[in-house]
């Protein structure tokens, strides 16, 4: 399987978008760029050594296309997990939702977009910290009680993203195990994630966390930690012409 992982991991890519229902996936054409120090990290194809500008260009000829209202990326939280990638991503996506909407960046990418609001995708480490506690409250062995122990031990601000808009997955809780698993090469299913069932999810925690990074729609008040908004199109949805105005597209730098 090594011999063709490329192959095999963009088949688990496509089952994915499938389980979720994304509408289109666009694949950039880069080689994952590894983690610092290693040799897939060094190449030249990869996509994080990729010419910045050129990232972006790509990602705006998408949004011209696609014409988002929202678009949703990495947020820029570097405490647990820092692959080059994703930090790549988060870089160059904030970069292409200001020049999609500047007709004097990339005029060959199509006519200029402005994207309505910006979100980053994390989650607070009280999701954590909730799942972990119910389960002790019932008197069941945590899946999360390694984890508390291995970030307990860390000087940080474990609460560091401060959520501004909870979603509500319940309804979607099957489609985000079954897009999980479909990458199978990756995802252990007896992993702590994959071993708390949708139903003490769905009861405990059934909220995928964003911060609102940047928007031009007028709210009555901003979302807050505080006072979050619970839907990604709030403020925009109201001027939707038809359903396919909603239709998720997902990008991808392999």
């Amino acid at each position: 399987m090594r011999a063709n992982l490329g192959a095999v991991r963009e088949a688990e890519l496509r089952a994915s978008a499938t389980a979720i229902g994304y509408a289109e996936l666009y694949l950039l054409g880069y080689r994952d760029s590894g983690m610092p120090g290693t040799e897939a990290n060094a190449r030249p194809d990869n996509f994080a050594n990729a010419p910045f500008d050129e990232v972006v260009g790509r990602l705006v000829a998408i949004i011209r296309r696609e014409q988002p209202q929202v678009l949703l990326t990495y947020g820029d939280e570097r405490t647990f997990y820092e692959h080059p990638d994703h930090v790549w991503v988060h870089e160059a996506s904030v970069a292409a939702f200001g020049a999609a909407a500047d007709p004097r960046r990339h005029p060959d990418a199509g006519p200029a977009w402005s994207v309505s609001k910006l979100y980053y995708s994390g989650f607070a480490f009280r999701r954590i910290r909730a799942l972990h506690e119910a389960y002790e409250q019932r008197g069941e062995v945590s899946p999360y009680a390694e984890r508390m122990a291995e970030v307990s031990k860390l000087r940080v601000d474990l609460d560091g993203l401060r959520p501004t808009t909870l979603v509500d997955v319940s309804d979607f809780l099957d489609a985000r195990r079954r897009a999980l698993l479909a990458h199978r090469t990756q995802i252990d299913p007896s992993s702590h994630w994959m071993a708390v069932s949708d139903d003490f999810l769905r009861e405990v925690f059934p909220w995928e966390e964003y911060v609102l990074a940047q928007s031009s729609v007028e709210l009555a008040s901003p979302p807050s930690e505080d006072t979050p908004e619970h839907d990604l199109f709030a403020g925009v949805r109201q001027g939707a012409q038809d359903e396919d105005a909603y239709d998720d597209v997902e990008v991808r730098g392999g």
